[in-house]
């Protein structure tokens, strides 16, 4: 199945919490449209050629969102690309703003089970929740986080609670 969508360039950016599925859904929207996908985290990796681990690790927290706004300040974005970001990427800096005057953002919100599953396995590679050792500190953790970002979330153009959402569902979100 192709994914067609109207031919007028348009950046969307998705956002939410690790494990919302940013990342998968902007990598399969991409194979079946044909729109560029891009990731913050990969592009900040690679610029700084260190995994984003070792720049929480060797740089601190401070450093990496200094870092998420000068790529969305300084990047030449492509007109046409669906960008998945990092999941704190829209609450500092003012951020969410310079998101919403780059292109349409996308909000995926999963239920927080939903986000405990996805994150419990490779938690060790997600700095934000690494020190987490049982799936009730993840779920604290998580619902934690996500007391402190859904304001900056909510002023997402679009906003998907769907917890099976298919790729045909995506016509219709990126059409509007």
């Amino acid at each position: 199945m192709e994914l067609q969508i109207n031919s007028i360039p348009k950046r969307y950016f998705l956002v939410g919490m690790m494990g919302s599925g940013k990342s998968y859904w902007a990598e399969q929207i991409s194979r079946e449209s044909g729109i560029p996908a891009l990731d913050t985290d990969q592009l900040i990796a690679s610029h700084y050629n260190q995994s984003i681990t070792e720049i929480f690790e060797k740089e601190g927290e401070v450093q990496f969102r200094t870092y998420e706004k000068e790529l969305l300040e300084n990047y030449e974005w492509p007109s046409n690309a669906i960008v998945s970001t990092g999941g704190g990427l829209p609450c500092y800096h003012g951020n969410m703003e310079t998101l919403l005057q780059l292109g349409k953002v996308i909000f995926l919100d999963p239920p927080i089970e939903i986000l405990v599953d996805r994150l419990w396995e490779e938690r060790a590679k997600r700095p934000m929740v690494s020190a987490c050792n049982t799936r009730e500190e993840l779920q604290e953790r998580i619902g934690n986080l996500l007391l402190q970002r859904r304001a900056f979330y909510k002023k997402a153009t679009i906003r998907l609670r769907m917890s099976n959402l298919e790729l045909s569902d995506w016509k219709f979100f990126l059409t509007k």
